[in-house]
């Protein structure tokens, strides 16, 4: 049928699968560097509620601040940027 609009699909997250919260947590308080807490956020999360990605912003000195995106479990490049060009500066 042309022009019709194609079905939107639902993801089906179970709430119960992934890591419990306190498993999360005593995880992310064995992390040594950014990069193994965004590890332990995509596995956690991305299982509980069906993430594809994961950003973490890490507030720096000077006005600076820095993000470590991951996605599909595969860690991107670091991007430094000062704060007045976030997306939080502009609210």
């Amino acid at each position: 049928m042309r022009g019709a609009k194609p079905a939107l699909r639902t993801l089906a997250v179970s709430k119960s699968s992934g890591p419990s919260a306190a498993a999360l947590v005593h995880e992310l308080s064995s992390c040594v560097t950014e990069a193994d807490l965004v590890q332990v956020l995509y596995r956690g999360l991305g299982a509980r509620f069906g993430y594809d990605a994961i950003n973490l912003q890490v507030l720096e000195r000077q006005g600076w601040y820095h993000s470590l995106p991951m996605d599909a479990g595969v860690l991107q490049d670091v991007r430094r940027r000062p704060v007045r060009e976030s997306t939080f500066a502009r609210q």
